[in-house]
């Protein structure tokens, strides 16, 4: 799993990022979205912890009436 907590924690970063962390930023989150989407429960973990869904996989009441395909 990709642990972005360190490197990109609020504490460390600036107002603003050069081009190359904001880059680095991109490649960390697409490695950690393509190992969430080969996890099912990995997945869900991610979506409770992030306030979007609740444990049962219910979506949050700010989610409900967002166009989003149920399937």
């Amino acid at each position: 799993m990709v642990d972005l907590r360190h490197k990109y924690s609020p504490s460390t970063l600036r107002t603003t990022m050069s081009t190359k962390e904001i880059k680095d930023l991109v490649e960390a989150i697409e490695k950690y979205s393509k190992q969430l989407s080969k996890d099912k429960r990995a997945s869900k973990a991610f979506l409770v912890k992030a306030g979007i869904i609740t444990p049962k996989g219910n979506l949050r009441a700010p989610y409900k009436h967002l166009c989003i395909p149920q399937g």
